[in-house]
């Protein structure tokens, strides 16, 4: 679940199997907000499958930035296209891999994006900081370079994921 918290975005994972027993999306979205967050990542055979209103993506240790390819279970955000793209033109790799759960949490940096937040860096995941607990120097980038290409300005905004 991913919200704001102290500055920062919370968040955790909901096992999409629990969707299939009944927990919509939305219901999944309540529970999170109860628990302070503003977003839920779901994750489906221990791997990322999106956000609940968003895209998830992962900066690893070496500096790539990881999300996970489309599929008929993945919206293709025009945000996530956006950020590939201002990534691309800055000269980060990207790679389209599945994302599991535990490389989210041992990954330098985390973000998601959504047409109504732009790019939100998480700073924790169910209670486990990301790198030192702060925005990651390649997610704040990626948010200013939204932000001039957007033309919304350049408020921070952070996530505990």
């Amino acid at each position: 679940m991913a919200g704001l918290h102290d500055g920062g975005a919370d968040a955790g994972f909901l096992d999409v199997h629990a969707l299939d027993a009944g927990l919509s999306v939305r219901a999944a979205k309540r529970q999170a907000a109860a628990a302070g967050a503003s977003e839920v990542f779901m994750a489906e055979d221990g791997f990322i499958t999106e956000g609940g209103s968003s895209t998830v993506f992962i900066i690893t240790v070496d500096g790539r930035i990881v999300m996970r390819p489309l599929s008929n279970a993945v919206l293709p955000g025009i945000t996530r296209l956006a950020v590939m793209r201002l990534a691309a033109e800055e000269g980060l790799t990207l790679d389209e891999q599945a994302i599991r759960v535990e490389d989210a949490c041992l990954a330098a940096e985390v973000f998601f994006t959504s047409a109504s937040n732009f790019v939100v860096p998480v700073v924790s995941i169910n209670g486990r900081s990301i790198g030192d607990g702060r925005p990651g120097p390649r997610t704040a980038r990626l948010m200013s370079l939204y932000a001039a290409a957007a033309g919304a300005g350049g408020e921070m905004r952070t996530a505990r994921a």
